[in-house]
């Protein structure tokens, strides 16, 4: 759904909408999780090489940053939708309800979509 606003055409009232949407954002799949871990690795190795001096390119807040980081997203987790990926489903299809009010302020009925 766009930014743009839609009316239906003088005299008409929208009578059934149709919506194609992809997914909202979701943890990464099981084998790219395991994948991920190594990131674990790298960030100590960049630490390590700051502490050590080899490497003076990175600022003290980049690395304390990174220091503090962890990866903290667990295989159980995979593909499932993120806190950020519920909101934004929960955003679009708020969005919807206020464009199409006629038609998704009615109570479901599952005889009226047979």
């Amino acid at each position: 759904m766009r930014n743009d606003t839609w009316s239906p055409p003088r005299d008409c009232e929208p009578a059934q909408i149709w919506i194609l949407a992809r997914h909202g954002t979701h943890y990464p799949k099981k084998k790219d999780i395991d994948d991920l871990r190594d990131l674990i690795q790298l960030r100590d190795q960049i630490v390590r090489n700051r502490e050590d001096k080899h490497n003076l390119d990175m600022c003290y807040d980049d690395i304390d940053n990174l220091k503090h980081w962890h990866f903290d997203v667990q295989p159980d987790q995979h593909a499932r939708l993120t806190n950020q990926g519920r909101e934004e489903i929960r955003f679009l299809a708020q969005r919807y309800k206020t464009s199409y009010r006629s038609l998704l302020e009615r109570p479901y009925s599952p005889e009226a979509y047979q």
